[in-house]
């Protein structure tokens, strides 16, 4: 058996270790630089190469770091907390881990231990401070786990789950030695069901100590880059980055092997972003109270003080919108930067930064803009007012006790109507704060400004913000594209009509009738629960949730807790209700239920043959779904400061057996992600072939300049059309079963009957992506 030693001398030699100068294992990455050298970035290439050096030594002294003292105070607090620490019954100077002298990481200095645990939050930054995706224990023991095996080069762990146990204990040292960080065990109940999630959270004194003085965008692990990124190839298993590689399709070591979706990439990387000081100002200068605030995010402290907001999402809110400002502001001066982009295993297309994004919440979309702008034009005035009326959430109109959507006529009117509120607010945003009542207030605060400069130049007013054409249920809309379906595809304006239709008020109307019809034949029971709906309100907004995910294999148990979340009704009730909003899907959308049956179905025989789902999305990227049936395995690990006292948590292992339930339940969504993921490859590169430069796109919102939202229009439902041309589900069925032996092709489902929909049709549709 090897020692520590040679483990780690192994690894080194293996691992490009030289941070000053670009790994010689990426020559793709030399020849990029060498572009940019000659291009005239010769500064701003090393200045990139810094960042990405700072990023990986998130303990420098640097003493232009603001907080630095805090930082440093904090984790050499952490750092003494281990040196004193005694895990075994002999007397130790430092922690020892579980397992004595057969334990590797007894063998590396604390030091390093306790730098890994830094690293690993730095990491995580960005889950930790998202309110909606709290960072599970697993996630974060198992990143810090992944570092802690890197420090030992790769020695075999002792004991099951041992570098996740002593990720545990050092992580568990960090929350008490800090209070930067803490864990949650949440409990959810939901009838017989019961819910234990532990995560993690950042606190209000890593707030207070870290996070307030700009620090932590410093260390953020992936920030937006000073160069244009590395371009992606058909064979490249990491880029973006000038030295620190990123994976082409996260979680994996694979290529992208699609030059569809290598082009969409590389032209939506290629984009050039600023950050938009007017918008920032206005966010770190204005201090009032929530109340006045009216549900904005300010300075990092303003939280929506929303009654069924638990405490817990409203401090991640804060924290969030605090490590936006201060990354906003760590780019502030910069004439342009980019975000690097990569994609997930089904293809859809993320940039890769840990912060700030293009995809980001509210405050972060508003505090970015184009580094280029664009005039308007002829036409870019209106999409420009189309854009204020939907960010101020005006764009329905209740029209016979019906929300329905205003014609674009109708939005371009509410700007122009309320043009002296948006002007007054340009003036002062400060005092005048109308803006905040907006849907998206700083989205809207963004494009106030623009309207502002569009009045005063005209169509010659050159504009840093996209327009942005959103789909109508883009998974309802794929599914009914691809089984011609035309009654779901008319409830999601595939179908042109006068004001849209409305799918999550079919499906309220649709629920109504079906309460309606239980009343002459219900018993006590049933009556009961009619009475106790029949006094709330049954609408789109109720129904929203469920209709959206029911596509991606929701069912009664998911809908019963969003009905609960919306409505705060109790368990039986919920669950009831969401019972009865599963049922009406037959009713409102049966071709897109007949496509997920059959995948599912398909899922089923594959699955029973002991074969993985493996298929390539119409874009080409290969997609496995190899999702397996797991066992639990409990670590206990000491309780700090409490002697004798242990405390577990239950990690989550995958077997070698595939699991048919979790197959089936993924099947659907997945396959639809890809087709959706695809669409998006096919607009993006088609725009790009009629000059389109700036790209704000987000799965399926795709935005572009306002003089080129015209452009945008089209596009989105050219290649739907291209797209849903050829049978999909029959070649997904093609690429699963390529491998199915002939004598297991038998129970195989005939695919489904296809509807009447007429494609042609979604050029005429306004409302399809608007």
């Amino acid at each position: 058996m090897q020692t520590i030693a040679e483990y780690q001398s192994i690894r080194q030699q293996t691992v490009a270790v030289d941070i000053e100068a670009i790994p010689e294992v990426r020559p793709y990455a030399r020849k990029h630089v060498e572009k940019l050298q000659e291009a005239g970035y010769s500064a701003v290439v090393i200045k990139q190469l810094c960042r990405e050096a700072q990023s990986s030594r998130r303990t420098t002294d640097d003493v232009g770091l603001t907080n630095r003292d805090a930082l440093k105070a904090g984790l050499a607090t952490f750092r003494a907390a281990l040196e004193t620490a005694k895990q075994t019954k002999r007397k130790v100077s430092k922690i020892e881990h579980k397992g004595g002298k057969y334990n590797p990481l007894n063998a590396v200095d604390v030091v390093a231990q306790a730098d890994a645990v830094w690293d690993a939050i730095c990491g995580m930054l960005g889950r930790m401070a998202d309110p909606d995706r709290p960072l599970s224990v697993q996630t974060l023991a198992g990143a810090l786990a992944g570092r802690l095996r890197n420090l030992t080069g790769g020695a075999p762990e002792y004991g099951e789950l041992g570098y996740e146990r002593a990720a545990l204990l050092l992580l568990d040292h960090f929350c008490a030695s800090t209070g930067w960080l803490e864990e949650r065990t949440g409990e959810a109940k939901m009838m017989s069901r019961t819910r234990k999630p532990n995560t993690y959270h950042l606190t209000a004194k890593f707030l207070d100590e870290v996070a307030a003085g700009g620090l932590v965008a410093d260390f953020a692990e992936r920030r937006p880059m000073l160069v244009p990124p590395v371009p992606w190839t058909t064979f490249a298993t990491h880029g973006g980055y000038l030295h620190d590689q990123i994976p082409a399709v996260r979680g994996t070591r694979r290529p992208i092997e699609s030059e569809v979706i290598v082009s969409a990439l590389n032209a939506l990387q290629a984009t050039r972003f600023r950050v938009n000081r007017r918008v920032l100002e206005v966010a770190q200068t204005f201090k009032m109270n929530a109340e006045d605030m009216g549900g904005a995010v300010i300075n990092g402290r303003y939280i929506e003080t929303r009654h069924d907001t638990p405490e817990s999402k409203r401090r991640a809110k804060t924290i969030r919108s605090a490590l936006t400002l201060s990354a906003m502001q760590e780019l502030a001066d910069e004439e342009a930067f980019y975000f690097p982009w990569n994609l997930d295993w089904r293809g859809r297309m993320y940039p890769a930064t840990s912060i700030i994004s293009p995809q980001g919440a509210d405050l972060c979309k508003g505090c970015l803009e184009f580094a280029d702008g664009t005039p308007l034009g002829r036409d870019g005035g209106k999409w420009l007012a189309i854009h204020l009326c939907n960010l101020a959430g005006e764009d329905k109109v209740t029209v016979g006790g019906k929300k329905v959507h205003r014609t674009p006529e109708e939005r371009e009117a509410w700007t122009r109507q309320n043009e002296a509120m948006i002007l007054r607010v340009v003036a002062d945003p400060r005092s005048n704060r109308e803006w905040m009542k907006a849907d998206k207030p700083w989205q809207f605060l963004a494009a106030c400004f623009e309207w502002a400069g569009y009045q005063e130049e005209g169509e010659a007013f050159r504009s840093r913000l996209a327009g942005a054409l959103d789909g109508s249920c883009s998974g309802v809309q794929m599914l009914a594209g691809m089984t011609r379906d035309a009654s779901a595809g008319a409830m999601v304006n595939l179908v042109p009509s006068e004001r849209g239709d409305d799918y999550y008020g079919r499906m309220a109307d649709a629920l109504t009738k079906r309460l309606c019809g239980l009343v002459d034949s219900a018993d006590v029971a049933t009556t009961t629960r009619l009475q106790f709906w029949a006094e709330r309100t049954i609408d789109r907004d109720l129904l929203k949730a469920p209709s959206m995910t029911k596509v991606y294999s929701a069912g009664t148990y998911t809908f019963g807790e969003q009905v609960q979340s919306k409505t705060g009704a109790p368990d039986a009730e919920s669950m009831w209700l969401a019972s009865q909003i599963n049922a009406c899907f037959s009713d409102v959308a049966p071709g897109m239920l007949l496509a997920m049956s059959y995948l599912q179905a398909v899922s089923d025989v594959v699955t029973a043959a002991g074969l993985s789902l493996v298929w390539r999305t119409p874009a080409g990227l290969r997609v496995e779904q190899a999702r397996r049936v797991e066992r639990h395995v409990d670590v206990t690990t000491p309780v700090i400061g409490v002697k004798g006292e242990r405390k577990w948590r239950r990690f989550r292992i995958d077997t070698d057996d595939l699991s048919k339930n979790d197959q089936r339940a993924g099947v659907a969504p997945n396959f639809v992600h890809g087709v959706d993921a695809s669409h998006m490859a096919l607009v993006v590169n088609d725009l790009y072939g009629k000059g389109v430069r700036n790209f704000w796109m987000i799965h399926d919102s795709f935005g572009a300049p306002f003089a080129q939202c015209g452009d945008v229009f089209r596009s989105t439902r050219e290649q739907f059309i291209e797209l849903m041309s050829p049978d999909l589900l029959r070649s997904w069925a093609d690429d699963v079963t390529a491998s199915l032996p002939d004598e297991q092709r038998a129970p195989l489902p005939e695919l489904p009957g296809y509807g009447e929909l007429d494609l042609g049709v979604v050029r005429e549709s306004v409302y399809a992506w608007f």
